[in-house]
């Protein structure tokens, strides 16, 4: 990726509710390097996760410019943008959004059938001993615990080798230890991967554990902390 990996000028998104603008996420201009950590911080409904689908190309934005890795996403169509997030983005959601009726093996590989990748097998498995669940490959989801699902969630984002991975708010239905080791997980991977990762969460515990944190507050960036 390029020096300046992710580079946001004055984005906006505004969403039509019942005829009434609603701005979610106004004038936000950020520059982000490449390989490197930032967590977003905010309240809920602060714009973080319609940050997150911006970047992530899910959502095109009202006004401004997106430009990921050098390439301008607010010019993509949609075919271009499906491209974009099955080869260049790794997603961690809040709910781990596995499949319950596929193994912890099967889950991981769904990134690399969608790329058409080869040798699918052993990049899902060097994912899952990545993230220390290669002895539970064949483990369906309800007989994982609620960190180990989130680790094969981490694990099926990274798999592909994304340029950036977006981990929208992963720790919030995790317990604080648990909580803390996903984050240092990502940490561990951003550094071992050089692979850009964007981490959000209003957990206060979580920001004090973090070195790079951008503040959110009614879709605007209100406080840096580098």
């Amino acid at each position: 990726m390029n020096v300046q990996a992710v580079v946001l000028e004055s984005v906006s998104k505004v969403f039509q509710t019942d005829r009434i603008p609603v701005a979610a996420v106004q004038d936000v201009s950020l520059c982000i390097p490449g390989g490197s950590f930032r967590t977003i911080a905010g309240a809920s409904g602060s714009g973080k996760t319609t940050l997150f689908n911006l970047i992530g190309g899910l959502e095109t934005p009202t006004g401004g410019r997106i430009q990921i890795g050098g390439l301008r996403l607010d010019t993509l169509g949609e075919r271009e943008l499906a491209h974009y997030r099955r080869h260049r983005v790794g997603f961690v959601f809040q709910g781990n959004n596995l499949i319950p009726t596929l193994t912890a093996l099967e889950n991981v590989e769904i990134p690399l059938i969608l790329t058409g990748s080869r040798r699918r097998r052993p990049k899902a498995v060097e994912a899952l001993d990545a993230v220390g669940l290669a002895d539970k490959q064949d483990r369906m989801p309800h007989l994982l615990s609620g960190g180990e699902q989130q680790r094969i969630a981490i694990a099926r984002a990274v798999v592909h080798a994304p340029d950036l991975v977006l981990a929208d708010e992963p720790t919030a239905n995790l317990d604080s230890r648990t909580g803390a080791a996903v984050l240092t997980l990502l940490k561990q991977l951003n550094r071992r991967l050089d692979t850009t990762v964007l981490f959000s969460t209003h957990d206060q515990r979580i920001i004090d554990m973090s070195e790079h944190v951008l503040w959110l507050s009614d879709g605007r960036i209100v406080r840096r902390a580098d």
